[in-house]
């Protein structure tokens, strides 16, 4: 059983950021001109529970209802860029009038509401046509419930119905997860981190445990946007991305800016030190949903 680095147990605050946040750098936005917006959705383009219409607190709004019409109304197509499975997923599309989504961190790319799906496997070597279950019988799964017994476990309800990518939970450190992959003939697979969940698991205090996502290596959100906006032949230049974790930051090379909501990265020193260290990363003013209304306001 291995623990959890120590250091994890406390968080220091981000130095300064005020020369990244949202409101010093409205120009730098609008003048993107963008006609695509990709977007996390848990932590960010959602507020408490996974709600649109709550903030991060779990008051109801109507702000990011608001933004996402303006933008909406301006032409500009907003996709759901997620680490949720793409049946789940493409219906919160058609909820909300986006008919492009994400799924499975980049594994699916879906367009017109399912009617069109492209497949995203990276390294995948195996024949079973679903990348997850091929996870589970070559023993990779095992492997990391094993060794991380008692601070990882299957993410469910959500880890279900899905085809590309296995979910956890837990608090595990993502580099030594991966170097066991490699050591075991697993190399084909990444553990990648998708951000702070903040219920109470397994031995952790609430807020303590992340998400996790296994993964054919070559499978992220960046590679599917950088596929989508060859399909429809669209510059980087011309998107924007918002997100909340490590596993959001290799979209800052596909796009001409990636905004990060302001608590994710007060929270998280590790993303913090990685985004402050890009230079086209900007950051919101409000927490959560709320700086994400206020961020793709900026592009209507």
């Amino acid at each position: 059983m291995v623990s959890p680095d120590p250091a994890w147990a406390t968080m220091t605050p981000v130095a300064d950021i005020d020369l990244r946040l949202v409101s010093h750098n409205e120009s730098r936005i609008a003048e993107t001109r963008a006609r695509i917006v990709y977007t996390d959705l848990d932590g960010t383009m959602l507020g408490r529970g996974g709600a649109f219409n709550r903030t991060p607190d779990g008051e109801p709004t109507l702000e990011p209802m608001q933004s996402l019409l303006a933008v909406q109304s301006a032409g500009i197509d907003v996709v759901p860029c997620s680490g949720r499975a793409a049946r789940g997923l493409m219906g919160d599309g058609r909820i909300l009038g986006m008919p492009t989504v994400i799924a499975e961190m980049g594994g699916i790319i879906s367009y017109e509401f399912g009617t069109d799906v492209v497949q995203n496997y990276g390294a995948y070597p195996g024949d079973d046509p679903m990348p997850m279950r091929f996870m589970e019988s070559c023993g990779a799964v095992k492997l990391l419930l094993d060794r991380f017994e008692g601070f990882l476990e299957h993410h469910t309800p959500w880890a279900a119905h899905r085809e590309v990518t296995q979910l956890f939970r837990g608090r595990v450190d993502t580099v030594a997860a991966n170097a066991a992959l490699e050591e075991a003939g697993h190399g084909w697979l990444d553990l990648v981190d998708n951000g702070q969940l903040f219920s109470r698991y397994l031995n952790l205090n609430a807020g303590e445990a992340h998400a996790y996502h296994l993964v054919p290596r070559g499978v992220s959100k960046g590679t599917a946007i950088a596929l989508d906006q060859t399909r429809r032949e669209v510059q980087p230049g011309e998107c924007v991305a918002i997100g909340d974790a490590v596993a959001d930051l290799e979209i800052a090379g596909e796009v001409a800016v990636l905004i990060l909501v302001r608590d994710a990265v007060e929270r998280d020193t590790t993303l913090a030190a990685k985004a402050l260290a890009m230079d086209n990363i900007l950051i919101t003013d409000r927490p959560g949903n709320l700086g994400w209304a206020d961020a793709i306001a900026l592009l209507a």
